[in-house]
């Protein structure tokens, strides 16, 4: 199976999942078949007030921004001035690879990253909220230990009051 293929199979679970999780799927209620997963902080939990939403992956125990993620972050910068949200929520993931404490901080370090490179494009910081949830709220749930790119992320959503 090539690099591709894996990639799309696995986008294609995680979509699912996330559907699933939220209750409604393409075609209405989505009967959940996964198993119960451990709520996630408050703080993680989405507010449904997203005008858009973006996702920067990362590799293993870094912040460094791809090519492609400053890419993304160049389109965000572009949506921002354009659509001028109140608010631009940042929030920086892990996956279960390390100890949970220090995923944490790496997720914060992420999110930092983000945010950085974003205010390099001109958008103010005064419209930056960072949040980390570490390896809560999960794209992909796993068992601890797993390492897997969908769970490493920063998702950036461009939210209105």
């Amino acid at each position: 199976m090539s690099n591709m293929n894996f990639i799309r199979k696995i986008f294609l679970i995680g979509s699912t999942f996330m559907l699933s999780a939220c209750g409604t799927g393409l075609f209405g209620p989505v009967e959940s078949t996964t198993h119960p997963v451990k709520p996630a902080p408050a703080i993680c939990e989405s507010d449904n007030l997203s005008m858009a939403s973006q996702e920067i992956y990362f590799e293993s125990n870094s912040i460094a921004l791809s090519a492609e993620a400053l890419e993304t972050i160049q389109d965000v910068a572009e949506s921002i001035k354009q659509t001028k949200p109140t608010y631009v929520k940042i929030i920086g993931y892990a996956d279960r690879s390390g100890n949970p404490d220090y995923n944490l901080r790496l997720s914060t370090r992420r999110s930092g990253a983000v945010a950085a490179a974003l205010k390099k494009q001109g958008v103010p910081a005064r419209l930056f909220r960072n949040e980390s949830c570490g390896e809560e709220a999960a794209s992909i749930p796993t068992q601890d230990g797993v390492k897997i790119l969908e769970n490493r992320r920063v998702v950036i959503q461009l939210q209105k009051k």
